[in-house]
């Protein structure tokens, strides 16, 4: 087990929180992909958090602790999900990030990615929440049928079904609006 993990357990309070300090740019970036307005992303990467600490006194190191973490986060938003959908049935659609909240692009010189992913996520938004899920979570975060199934808690078939609309979406508007440059290149 990580050192900072034994270290908060045994009461470093500081430990935590340098250890949800550096989890924290990957948390938000897979509610990021399954969410849509920045607000939200803010709320429930800080419902993640307050949930990896709770849960911190479970991790068995039997898995990578990325990994346990991840899937609490990916456990959180769709809860979210879920229950924001119950919510906004009679409400208006919500509205897209577009171009408010990007984070700066990092010294490192991948502003190039940054327009990709911007590209990429402004596509995402544009689909049904449900189909939207799926793709994030097959084919971003490499979650299979059978997992995406059971974070969503729904049939393989539907999770294949709304994999293969919102593909053939996204397939189409790339190749209608603009195409997506690989890593590095700007189109």
């Amino acid at each position: 087990m990580d050192e900072q993990i034994r270290a908060y357990l045994a009461g470093d309070r500081t430990a935590g929180e340098q250890l949800l300090r550096q989890r924290l740019p990957r948390i938000r970036s897979i509610v990021r992909g399954l969410v849509r307005r920045q607000q939200d992303v803010d709320d429930v990467s800080q419902q993640v958090l307050v949930e990896v600490i709770r849960s911190l006194s479970t991790y068995r190191a039997e898995a990578p602790f990325t990994a346990w973490v991840d899937k609490i986060t990916v456990r959180v938003t769709l809860h979210w999900l879920r229950r924001s959908r119950v919510r906004s049935k009679q409400e208006q659609p919500s509205e897209t990030l577009g171009d408010q909240g990007w984070p700066e692009p990092r010294p490192d010189g991948s502003a190039e990615r940054r327009v990709d992913i911007q590209r990429a996520l402004s596509l995402l938004d544009q689909l049904p929440d449900e189909q939207r899920a799926a793709v994030f979570l097959h084919h971003v975060l490499g979650l299979s049928v059978a997992e995406v199934a059971g974070q969503e808690a729904t049939g393989a078939e539907t999770i294949r079904s709304r994999l293969r609309i919102g593909m053939g979406k996204l397939r189409t508007w790339t190749s209608e609006q603009w195409t997506l440059a690989p890593p590095g290149e700007v189109s």
